[in-house]
């Protein structure tokens, strides 16, 4: 057993939010589980990444950290490289998942979160949960191991 009893999360947070899913799929984890959210705001340091537009509505990454409670809630920014800066953060807190949402645009300004969402399902040692409500192929049969990355269905 581990030093903590508490589940930990991170919620990367690409391109100044997240997606609906990933906030329904990290809404039901701390509602059924005592734990700890870890927000992190990332920035490419390249000039690839579109600068996000000041949103009209509360953004859903402050809605889901008003579902936790504030004493087990972090809001970490940081600037570098997404995978290395996510895994880090992930390691740094002992994250037990790292949820992550598809942009549903598909416009160009998301082609920066939808590489690092791919390099991220690959490097992550820790559980990797795609949030998404499109259909994506069967992972290889190895991903069927303990601690192994899947996807959840928020529908």
């Amino acid at each position: 057993m581990r030093a903590h009893d508490r589940r930990r999360v991170l919620v990367p947070i690409f391109g100044g939010d997240i997606t609906e899913d990933t906030f329904a799929a990290a809404t039901s984890l701390l509602r059924e589980t005592d734990c700890q959210l870890v927000l992190l705001h990332v920035t490419p340091a390249t000039s690839d990444a579109a600068v996000p537009s000041r949103p009209l509505r509360e953004p859903r990454w402050q809605r889901l950290a008003s579902v936790a409670a504030p004493e087990h809630t972090f809001v970490e920014a940081v600037i570098g490289d997404p995978v290395d800066e996510v895994l880090s953060e992930a390691q740094r807190f002992d994250s037990d998942a790292i949820i992550l949402g598809l942009p549903t645009s598909g416009a160009p300004a998301d082609a920066w979160i939808n590489r690092t969402i791919a390099r991220l399902v690959r490097a992550a040692p820790r559980r990797v949960c795609l949030a998404s409500r499109r259909e994506r192929p069967r992972r290889a049969p190895h991903s069927a191991a303990p601690g192994a990355n899947r996807a959840l269905s928020s529908t």
